[in-house]
């Protein structure tokens, strides 16, 4: 039975966690440490790309700066009509397209290990009933529901908000060319 307050899309007869508090937080801890490392790879993933483009774009100044050298004021604006897309997209567009994948990818993993701790949290407390059974359109807001409510896990708020910031964010970014 779901704990009070609690809505489905599919009825289910009573059952209760049979799982102990420890088990609980052994299979989270279990998918805490994959994430961790998860989150490390993208740490490191994130420190090679941005250094990667800047690189590129350091190249590209020197390249531009090189070849103005000694051109005329007429001579440097017209390069820099011709070769502006090339210098926007190098020096201000890639790089922005670039911290924003970061962003969704990040939060992709994130709550894709959210998803996988609510899923085997929730066949143990109610077998036959899945995640998408539950009300609502969030994965993460019905991952949360069950790690808190149907599992009875107490995680501090702070990492809830923190999560539900980056989602909003991830959201922007995805839906919204990025605007809050």
């Amino acid at each position: 039975r779901l704990p009070q307050g609690l809505q489905t899309t599919k009825t289910c007869g009573a059952s209760h966690m049979a799982e102990s508090t420890f088990t609980k937080r052994f299979a989270v801890l279990g998918y805490q440490r994959v994430s961790r490392y998860e989150l490390e790879d993208m740490r490191a993933y994130a420190r090679l790309a941005t250094a990667l483009m800047t690189a590129e774009s350091e190249k590209h100044a020197a390249h531009v700066d090189s070849v103005v050298d000694g051109m005329s004021e007429a001579e440097r604006e017209a390069y820099f009509d011709t070769n502006s897309d090339t210098h926007e997209l190098m020096l201000r567009r890639f790089p922005n397209q670039q911290q924003q994948s970061l962003v969704v990818l990040t939060y992709t993993v994130v709550e894709t290990r959210l998803i996988a701790i609510a899923r085997s949290l929730l066949r143990a407390a109610q077998p036959g009933l899945v995640l998408k059974d539950l009300a609502g359109d969030s994965p993460f807001k019905k991952a949360r529901t069950v790690i808190t409510k149907i599992a009875g896990l107490n995680i501090e708020q702070g990492l809830w908000d923190r999560v539900e910031a980056y989602r909003l964010v991830r959201n922007a970014i995805v839906h919204n060319a990025g605007e809050l």
